[in-house]
């Protein structure tokens, strides 16, 4: 049973995933697991560690349990 549930959460998360903007899943991910810093991800992004910073967290805030759709500007 232990598979069903690893499976669910994967789907879960990949489905989350996909319903961020691009770019949010970019930097959210780069961070997460690449582990880069917000300089750095703003170097590969073409962006400040300000912007990277604020797609990161609306990134997370996408993919709480139960916050609906992620933000979209």
């Amino acid at each position: 049973m232990a598979i069903d549930t690893d499976e669910t959460a994967a789907v879960a998360l990949q489905e989350a995933l996909e319903g961020l903007r691009e770019d949010e899943r970019e930097a959210f991910l780069l961070r997460e697991l690449a582990g880069l810093g917000y300089e750095e991800i703003g170097a590969v992004v073409g962006g400040t560690p300000d912007a990277v910073r604020m797609r990161i967290y609306r990134a997370r805030a996408g993919l709480r349990p139960g916050s609906g759709d992620p933000p979209k500007k």
